[in-house]
């Protein structure tokens, strides 16, 4: 075949793709026609679309277009913002906090609490831990933890409690109640006990038994085994003549002590009580007159035996300081009638003349120099007249019925004195059992 019939052949030839591309085109206009005919809505809420904000696109883009009908819209979960919940903690827990920070300063304080009395029994022995429990237990407190926390820090760790029935009020306050329960004079469970001037250790026992506070067992053998620290005991001498070692330190006074209690407790209050009556300017007085602690408080205890009128205890002073010193006829006898009735033993009896020979240690008519240990509690002006006696050379002393004192210097002057007095009635002086110098 020639190439000149094959030219006019494909000139007239048709591309292979040509037809179809017209059938598609045909296709997507009926399409389109089709879709507008349909659903008329859609093609107009395109229209709006085209002029709507970016923000409602979502709106067409849920649009079911097979049936025509909007599809519904999921509403957006509304988060709840961290940071408002944090806030929302720390308010709470602050609440929290600050209430119980109020409750602890109201039971701290005593803060509109009942102003009412509520009675509380402190076991022996009891202990902080036992003292917040009770208080605890009978409504006065709320917080036991943090009322010994406040005991120790304003208190220490020494523990002032006593045993014994108290009357306490919750309005008070922690320090209130603290001051009550470790005040014996508020403890009702108390005896208060008068130990006079001129006393003896077996009448201040037989007093210690009568108030409730201790047997008199209890209290003497006390006196004869325990040991107490304070400055003055290593002066008192260790004399087997001795009745017992702390007699004459009982200082008399007026005492608030627990009943059913022991009696080392009483005599430690006494002797406390001593010791901060005999000053250190006592002490040094003492050492100037070359006498001891103890030796004062022994010529102390017969020097108020003799005189219970403190306005002549200085001249008895001064007539036992002479006799002391000098001495009747080459003797430093005391001659007191206190001692030898203290020697017999009985306060109650009567003395004779041959109660001079008594044999006791206590009987300065036969006993040179101040007996072994005092014979009595002394007070603080028969002290006073021990250490700061009147300079004088009396050697005899007698008082009369009535009170008044006769002094010589001589015993012949002496003699007069006591014939005068016993018109008054009963003597009593230094010298007074012998009739011999």
């Amino acid at each position: 075949m020639s190439k000149q019939d094959d030219g006019p052949d494909k000139k007239n030839e048709q591309p292979k793709d040509a037809p179809k591309t017209e059938t598609t085109e045909n296709d997507e206009i009926k399409k389109q026609e089709n879709v507008e005919s349909v659903n008329p809505e859609v093609q107009k809420n395109e229209e709006n679309t085209e002029n709507t904000p970016l923000a409602d696109e979502q709106d067409t883009d849920n649009v079911n277009v097979e049936d025509g009908q909007p599809a519904p819209v999921e509403k957006p979960k509304r988060r709840f913002p961290r940071k408002a919940l944090y806030i929302c903690i720390v308010l709470v827990i602050s609440v929290v906090i600050a209430g119980g920070v109020i409750s602890v300063l109201i039971d701290r304080y005593g803060l509109g609490k009942t102003n009412k009395q509520i009675d509380i029994t402190v076991p022996k022995g009891a202990d902080t831990d036992t003292i917040a429990s009770l208080l605890k237990k009978d409504g006065v407190i709320q917080y036991p933890f943090v009322f010994k926390i406040f005991y120790k820090r304003n208190h220490g760790k020494y523990n002032s409690f006593q045993s014994g029935s108290y009357s306490v009020n919750p309005s008070q306050g922690y320090e209130g109640i603290i001051e009550d329960l470790t005040d014996p004079s508020l403890n009702q469970n108390k005896a208060t006990v008068t130990i006079t001037e001129g006393q003896t250790i077996q009448q201040i026992a037989q007093t210690m038994e009568a108030k409730g506070v201790c047997s008199q067992k209890d209290f003497l053998n006390t006196l004869k085994t325990a040991k107490f620290d304070f400055p003055f005991a290593s002066q008192i001498p260790n004399n087997q003549s001795r009745d017992y070692k702390y007699a004459g330190y009982l200082f008399p006074d007026t005492y608030t002590l627990l009943k059913n209690s022991s009696g080392k407790s009483a005599i430690q209050k006494m002797l406390t009580n001593f010791s901060g009556k005999f000053t250190p300017n006592m002490q040094a007085q003492a050492k100037a007159d070359g006498m001891t602690v103890d030796q004062i408080v022994t010529l102390a205890s017969i020097i108020q035996k003799e005189a219970s009128d403190d306005t002549v205890m200085a001249d008895v002073s001064s007539t036992f300081y002479n006799r002391l010193k000098t001495g009747i006829n080459g003797k430093r006898l005391l001659q007191s009638d206190a001692t030898v009735i203290f020697a017999k033993k009985n306060l109650t009896q009567s003395l004779t003349s041959s109660d001079a020979a008594l044999s006791s240690p206590y009987n300065t008519y036969r006993s040179e120099g101040l007996t072994p240990g005092a014979i009595c509690s002394p007070g603080i002006d028969a002290i006073r007249a021990a250490l700061y006696p009147n300079k004088t050379n009396y050697f005899y002393f007698v008082s009369d019925a009535n009170g008044k004192f006769y002094f010589a210097e001589t015993f012949a002057q002496h003699q007069k004195n006591v014939e005068t007095a016993k018109e008054a009635g009963a003597t009593e002086g230094a010298g007074d059992l012998d009739t011999q110098q």
